[in-house]
């Protein structure tokens, strides 16, 4: 058995055609079973449904009064249930019922599946490979380094194509098992697997290979939906936002996991500032019951916020607080109070906003906002002397990530468009540390305390080229 989807397709498909006809039907059967099996366990490598593989094998198995052979299905049907799915399938809620009901159950089980099975090297191809499958799984990574070697996870059958997929799918280390498929044009899994395992290396390069390593697995095999999952986040990781979004489309439509895709989708559009698309993303979201509803109404109050829609992006703040709990949330909720003169509430917001993120400096400066307004210099100039350090640390974070971007290889194509937005953003920060410095001095200088408020007006002076004129005037007078 060659081991491939295709070809695991075409064997149940001959195998059951010939057990319809009569021919040898308990033979014929059985090979059904056994492909049956391995393509519920294929699927759920690819986050693809597999339930209709498990039934249509739980319904070619002989009875486990039948002897050996029903006990053997029996074991089989078990372990393939219990199988994970790769990441796309499940939404967040799912995933963690699957954890609680199945997960721990199979970690539990993983000694008695070893010994159910028999002699490791006695073992049936299909029962190989459900053992592999399974310690690769729920092995605790604690222990992988001892029990997924590849004489513990391919005991017997090591040189098929069935158990070199299985072994070199498990471990980054045992890669080199999977390029001995790549000659097998029939094997399109083996794309999306050196895909999904050249993420684990990281390097500077590492969105832009597994991004061509998984369109080209998106060629080969359209129905992956794990493939499609991951190729949505590499395009998010790039800023490539309507194609991060077209992907997340691709998972709801392949029976992925609608409602995360959802809101991943509806996350890049916002990135991208596509903001009416975001919108209608966020509402299908909300229209919809189940998770993720809260977050939906913020990404929709954010794009609406944008858009100056301040009364329905206010509503949308409201429904969502009352579903997911998140400085995001408080803070756009403050962002929206300030802009329609709500100042006490708006500063109220903006707390519960650092209460729930202490580094959240924009937060800290509209607060320091709101101290000024009301004259209370003392209050504002602690709020600015607050929001001062919380935009220097986000400054000297920029300042590495654009020294590693400008380390990046002349023609690496990504380099460019980071710089440039890393740039982007470097200059922002700039501008907000020096308006945070200017206003911690000015703030002193107004509570009648001067002498505090010169190192931060100095700081001003050179931390961004926009204001510093008016620190230098503001500096002469705190100086008198």
């Amino acid at each position: 058995m060659r081991g491939c989807y295709s070809c695991l397709r075409k064997a149940f498909d001959a195998y059951d055609a010939l057990r319809l006809a009569g021919y040898q039907p308990a033979v014929t059967a059985a090979k059904a079973f056994d492909a049956a099996i391995l393509l519920a366990l294929r699927e759920k490598e690819l986050a693809m449904e597999a339930d209709g593989w498990i039934a249509k094998a739980a319904a070619l198995a002989p009875s486990p009064e039948a002897g050996p052979a029903g006990v053997r299905a029996a074991l089989y049907l078990d372990m393939a249930r219990k199988a994970r799915w790769a990441a796309g399938r499940l939404d967040e809620d799912q995933a963690a019922q699957f954890e609680r009901t199945t997960a721990a159950p199979a970690i539990a089980a993983l000694a008695e599946w070893e010994r159910a099975l028999g002699p490791p090297a006695a073992r049936d191809l299909t029962g190989t490979y459900l053992m592999a499958a399974l310690a690769c799984g729920y092995t605790p990574p604690r222990q992988q380094d001892a029990r997924l070697t590849i004489p513990l996870l391919a005991p017997a059958h090591r040189g098929t194509p069935l158990m070199q997929y299985a072994v070199g799918i498990c471990r980054p280390e045992h890669r080199a098992e999977l390029q001995a498929l790549a000659g097998d044009l029939d094997f399109h899994e083996v794309l999306y697997q050196n895909a999904r395992l050249r993420l684990f290396e990281g390097g500077p390069t590492v969105h832009l290979d597994a991004k061509l390593l998984f369109e080209a697995a998106r060629e080969a095999m359209p129905a992956n939906v794990a493939n499609a999952y991951l190729l949505a986040g590499v395009h998010r990781a790039l800023e490539e936002f309507p194609e991060c979004a077209a992907r997340y489309d691709e998972v709801i439509r392949l029976g992925g996991a609608a409602r995360d895709a959802m809101l991943h989708r509806t996350e890049c559009l916002t990135r991208g500032a596509l903001r009416e698309r975001a919108i209608a993303s966020a509402t299908e979201l909300i229209d919809a019951p189940g998770i993720h509803r809260g977050e939906a109404f913020y990404h929709r109050a954010w794009n609406r916020y944008h858009l100056k829609e301040l009364d329905r992006a206010r509503s949308d703040v409201d429904e969502g607080k009352r579903l997911w709990v998140s400085g995001d949330l408080f803070a756009l909720s403050g962002f929206i109070a300030y802009d329609m003169q709500q100042r006490d509430f708006a500063y109220t917001e903006f707390g519960e906003a650092l209460r729930l993120n202490p580094s959240y400096c924009v937060a800290r400066f509209y607060q320091g906002l709101i101290d000024s307004t009301r004259e209370a210099w003392a209050a504002a100039a602690s709020t600015y002397e607050k929001a001062s350090t919380c935009y220097a640390i986000a400054v000297r974070s920029l300042e590495g990530e654009l020294r590693a971007a400008q380390a990046l290889e002349a023609d690496n194509p990504t380099r460019e468009r980071r710089i440039a937005n890393l740039t982007e953003g470097l200059e922002s920060e700039r501008m907000q540390l020096s308006r945070a410095l200017y206003n911690t001095a000015y703030s002193f200088g107004r509570a009648g305390e001067p002498a505090r408020g010169i190192p931060f007006a100095e700081r001003a002076v050179t931390a961004h080229r926009e204001m510093q004129k008016l620190a230098e005037e503001l500096l002469a007078i705190l100086r008198r």
